[in-house]
């Protein structure tokens, strides 16, 4: 995994091609990752570990279900004290915040807020806070940084923050989702790395689809804008 994360797509993408080729040829990989596209597209059982044991052993599907379900919190919030809180001597989390700490039960055709609280402690250049959306299999939905609007790398005063981001209505499809924390200082280090850290349920009532009670295909589901015209009607001949 490690190897992987430190090469270009090309590189990424010759390796994963030799772990299939090596796979399907009769010898068995055992491929040690926490990239969940990457364990679902080469293997077939997985063994999820926690502090060196082995605490379940099934089919990728299901192995991946119960890793993402058991390393996150169904609040809607997750609030460190302090000496506990994640970051280093530049800036610390203090909370992270789905839909103001409400249930985490989010109806497709609402809106979703994430909202990170941090400390700044000394000035800082190039700071990103922001998070990931993942499914409940652990396909990368997308990631969203704070300073994403913004046309320059600009500085950060020490303080107290709290950034709000909206994700907007009908884009999430039905299903469990994880919400991954991200902090980082562009092009020297990465601050704070928090996985699955919150779930979420995303459940259709007048969504797509809402009226045929089925589940869309496909990891999102935006309601997009259609025009439907009745054309004249040919003369004749």
């Amino acid at each position: 995994d490690e190897v992987l994360a430190v090469g270009d797509m090309e590189f990424q993408r010759r390796c994963l091609g030799k772990l299939s080729e090596v796979s399907s040829s009769g010898r068995t990989v055992i491929f040690v990752s926490h990239n969940m596209t990457a364990i679902s597209s080469l293997t077939e059982r997985v063994l999820v570990l926690k502090q060196g044991k082995v605490v379940m052993s099934a089919p990728t599907k299901d192995a991946i279900s119960e890793y993402l379900k058991s390393s996150s919190s169904n609040s809607g919030k997750i609030i460190w004290e302090a000496g506990e809180r994640p970051g280093d001597e530049d800036i610390e989390i203090v909370a992270c915040i789905l839909n103001n700490g409400m249930p985490t039960d989010i109806e497709s055709h609402n809106p979703l807020t994430i909202s990170i609280h941090y400390i700044v402690k000394q000035p800082v250049r190039g700071l990103r806070i922001g998070f990931e959306i993942t499914t409940n299999d652990g396909v990368l939905l997308f990631r969203a940084y704070a300073d994403d609007n913004e046309r320059e790398i600009l500085p950060v005063a020490p303080g107290e923050y709290v950034s709000t981001c909206v994700v907007p209505p009908n884009l999430l499809n039905e299903g469990l989702h994880f919400i991954s924390l991200r902090a980082n200082i562009h092009a020297v280090k990465h601050i704070v790395v928090l996985n699955n850290l919150l779930s979420l349920q995303i459940v259709n009532t007048e969504g797509v689809n809402a009226s045929y009670g089925r589940v869309r295909p496909g990891v999102i589901s935006p309601q997009l804008n259609w025009e439907t015209q009745p054309l004249a009607l040919m003369a004749p001949h």
